[in-house]
């Protein structure tokens, strides 16, 4: 589980699931967060060099471009610096957890990802965590 900022106020989804990017629309809605969003790596890529975000979550299996390949380009190509960004994915072991925060990522959330209360503080993580 992973606490977000008190300041997040924009956020990117990049999903190719529709259902899912739905669920996550309307979780960060439900608590005044707007989300843009993202089918595919190509267009999530897009996004990040118009827009500067306070969260950007990323599917790691993407079409266009995977979500590794997309967090590179985000943390060695683009100038103004993005906020926290965090791999979604099903399964991942320790080992490629933490291959993919040395990619760049600043966590890894196990699919499916929710957002609830914890006291006053909101946090993302999957319902098991």
């Amino acid at each position: 589980m992973y606490k977000l900022p008190k300041n997040v106020e924009q956020v990117l989804l990049i999903e190719d699931n529709t259902l899912t990017l739905l669920v996550l629309e309307s979780e960060f809605g439900k608590f005044g967060i707007r989300s843009d969003k993202a089918t595919d790596g190509q267009s999530g890529w897009m996004a990040c060099q118009e827009k500067k975000y306070d969260l950007i979550l990323i599917d790691l299996l993407l079409p266009l471009i995977d979500g590794r390949e997309l967090i590179r380009k985000i943390r060695n190509e683009l100038k103004e610096k993005q906020g926290t960004i965090y791999a979604m994915a099903s399964g991942l072991s320790n080992a490629e957890i933490q291959e993919l925060i040395q990619l760049g990522f600043d966590g890894c959330l196990q699919k499916p990802v929710t957002l609830t209360v914890k006291g006053d503080q909101l946090v993302l993580g999957a319902p098991t965590q």
